[in-house]
């Protein structure tokens, strides 16, 4: 694109490709993702994913594959709109299973699907198919994907399947005929479009993971952007490059409100009426604001005709009349609302229904994308001495760490940049490593960190992930209007969190943090000596020996010649089986991190920090 040098971006953010990279997991798109991988570790049925075009499904779809065990094979189909046969037969080109070619009895190809589903099993395999667009499937079709549910051990379904479509495939569920499919759904969820807060945070997301430094959208074209795409993050994504391509052809800084409702205008082919804040509601305030003042005025000016006990009543009065003109003030503006009933967008800031959904609940199949090189901190100047000053990381000694509930009320430092606001969290991060960070023009936190023996993993996840790895992280919190604020996370305990935000120590309730949290976290662990790359069958060195030493295996006089051997994969896989990881046998980040909480390694971690 154009602009991307204008705005000093390293790529297209906006581009509507199913990148992994770029989701925003949203507390449903968390619930929608979950139940995905609950269908890949059930033991059989179908899962339902629905949810209006563009509202994130197949990536969502996308970023589970990224996720799924070594030992789970997928067919992937994304247009179903076939002859049963042919359908068949595309479940078998993408499992591999050979076939004679112009063959189109059904009986031939499901016995060929149930012979390889019999073999697959018998090397503790599982076979998943995801059919994406399912709303296009025939219901003669869903009675075949019901039949091969009936492909089973007596133990197990052979076939987990998982249908993602639009809202109709609900409807083509819920028909008379389909009642014996709509029994074998184990698991449906329905992704909502994104709330207003979530359209900011979502925008903002997108343009920090393509390497923007600064704030490229106004607040108020923000606002808008929610109430022309109704929250749909295609939409969102469209409206926005175009916006972006304006802002750059008027050689501007920032979007604002028109140039966002032109680009809306060009994508949804309708006029878009600028200055529409000009709207019924607004008059409503001003004529409602107005009146109240004059009512508040008529008290004043009469005071002194009041008993001195009745001034206070009546300002209560006025008080009340305000109240009542704020009612009357529809119908007074009658005859305006006609003319300006024209106007396309909503005239009210309520957000969809279903906009607040609570507080979200963990799920404990949380995703897990191990990133391993965040948006680095890089300005000309990432802070000028007085700032530095400003947001000094405290020294945490157990009385602070106590002391921290009496701390003032969780608030964001308005006042502070992003950037100032990251070297802020990764200096504290850092200091629980006993390291001061000293960042550098051009020098991502990571490769900062592995100079010093560390490693980095960022994700998506919950608490009951941070609790599992133990390990101070650096959380994204998003306030209101969907800003992004990076704090140290450095202790947890029974009833809250303990945060650095801003180089101020808070103590959060668990039950708050959500609030502000969705789930994008960094660690730092400790390198294994040599290690370079994950740990598998084959791989020898240093990092082997240590690997053998953390299993408390007894080692040879030459343990630099002993090789990662199959028996030492089966030791790997029970130790992962017995710390809640996936048993695939290679030795990453998070198994790593389990090896090093099980040695009693002195490393920093989240309960201890707690518990100084």
């Amino acid at each position: 694109m154009y602009y991307e040098s204008y705005f000093d971006l390293k790529e297209t953010p906006f581009s509507i490709s199913p990148d992994p990279r770029y989701l925003y997991l949203t507390q449903n798109h968390r619930e929608a993702l979950a139940h995905l991988l609950y269908g890949v570790s059930s033991n059989g049925g179908f899962v339902l994913l629905t949810g209006e075009i563009g509202a994130g499904k197949t990536t969502v779809c996308q970023c589970l594959l990224e996720q799924l065990p070594v030992n789970t094979d997928v067919a992937y189909i994304l247009n179903p709109k076939l002859e049963p046969w042919e359908f068949l037969a595309t479940i078998c080109d993408e499992l591999g299973i050979s076939y004679p070619g112009n063959d189109t009895s059904l009986k031939h190809y499901i016995d060929l699907i149930h012979g390889y589903l019999l073999e697959a099993h018998s090397k503790g395999r599982n076979t998943v198919l995801m059919v994406d667009e399912a709303q296009n499937l025939s219901t003669e079709l869903i009675e075949h994907l019901r039949l091969l549910t009936n492909l089973e051990t007596r133990e197990k379904k052979l076939l987990q399947i998982m249908l993602v479509g639009q809202p109709e495939l609900r409807d083509k569920i819920a028909l008379p005929e389909m009642q014996q499919m709509a029994q074998r759904i184990t698991a449906r969820f329905h992704l909502g479009p994104l709330s207003k807060s979530e359209v900011a945070a979502y925008v903002r997301h997108r343009l920090n993971v393509a390497g923007a430094k600064r704030e490229l959208f106004r607040d108020d074209s923000l606002n808008q952007l929610w109430r022309l795409t109704g929250g749909v993050p295609r939409l969102i994504n469209i409206i926005c490059d175009r916006a972006l391509l304006g802002t750059y052809t008027l050689k501007r800084h920032k979007v604002d409100r028109p140039v966002l409702e032109d680009a809306a205008a060009e994508v949804l082919g309708q006029h878009v009426k600028h200055g529409a804040a000009m709207s019924t509601a607004w008059l409503w305030g001003m004529l409602a604001i107005g009146l109240a003042a004059a009512a508040f005025w008529a008290t004043y000016y009469f005071r002194d005709a009041a008993p001195a006990n009745q001034i206070l009543p009546s300002f209560e009065s006025a008080q009340s009349a305000e109240e009542e003109v704020v009612s009357m003030a529809p119908s007074l503006l009658d005859n305006t609302a006609a003319d300006l009933a024209q106007v396309n967008e909503p005239q009210s800031d309520a957000p969809p229904a279903g906009d607040d959904p609570g507080e979200p609940e963990i799920i404990d199949e949380a995703s897990v994308l191990e990133v391993m090189s965040p948006p680095p901190v890089v300005a000309e100047d990432i802070m000028t001495p007085e700032t530095a000053a400003g947001i000094g990381v405290p020294e945490i000694e157990a009385s602070a760490l106590a002391d921290a509930d009496l701390m003032q009320p969780f608030v964001f430092p308005q006042q502070l940049s992003s950037d100032a606001l990251m070297l802020s969290a990764y200096s504290a991060l850092f200091r629980r490593w006993n390291i001061e960070y000293l960042p550098k023009v051009g020098v991502e936190p990571c490769q900062f960190a592995a100079g010093r023996q560390l490693g980095c993993m960022s994700g998506q996840g919950n608490l009951p992930i941070l609790l599992q790895l133990n390990r101070p992280s650096l959380l994204t919190l998003y306030d209101g209007a969907g800003r992004a604020y990076s704090a140290a996370l450095i202790g947890v305990d029974e009833a809250d969190v303990i945060l650095i935000l801003g180089g101020e120590l808070r103590r959060v309730p668990l039950t708050s943090l959500s609030q502000w949290w969705y789930g994008e976290y960094q660690v730092l662990w400790q390198l294994p000596p040599g290690y370079i790359q994950p740990l598998k069958k084959g791989s020898s060195g240093t990092a082997v020996v240590w690997l053998l030493q953390q299993l408390g295996e007894t080692i040879n006089a030459d343990p630099v010649l002993r090789n990662f051997d199959e028996q030492l994969e089966q030791q790997v896989k029970l130790f992962q089986r017995g710390n809640g990881l996936i048993p695939d046998g290679v030795v990453g980040p998070r198994t790593i991190i389990a090896l090093n909480n099980a040695s009693g390694a002195e490393l920093p971690r989240l309960t201890e920090s707690a518990k100084e």
